[in-house]
């Protein structure tokens, strides 16, 4: 099933950051599995529900949660290096979500 692979893959990979389009209750799954000082980044909202943080998760393991949205972003970087990080994510994604995981 997905959280038990989901496990095995954040045991194996110990990443310390997430980028999330989904949202809701599979973004406080992704939260409580990452490793402690990990960061959830999200940048959409496919879930309508809303997301549940522990906040145990975020003192006593110094994790974060902030949001990222485009408009705002705009005119810190050129839409080129916008481009290529967002090409880096895709390929990623193409390939088994294996450095940012996958939805």
């Amino acid at each position: 099933d997905f959280e038990s692979q989901f496990e095995k893959l954040i045991e194996k990979l110990q990443p310390t950051i997430c980028y999330d389009s989904v949202g809701g209750k599979i973004s406080s799954l992704i939260l409580k599995m990452m490793p402690p000082m990990s960061e959830l980044l999200i940048y959409g909202r496919m879930d309508p529900n809303p997301m549940e943080i522990d906040h145990m998760h975020m003192f006593l393991q110094q994790k974060k949660v902030r949001g990222w949205f485009y408009p705002y972003y705009d005119g810190k970087k050129s839409d080129a290096q916008v481009n290529q990080e967002l090409e880096i994510v895709n390929q990623d994604l193409l390939k088994g979500g294996e450095i940012f995981g996958v939805p």
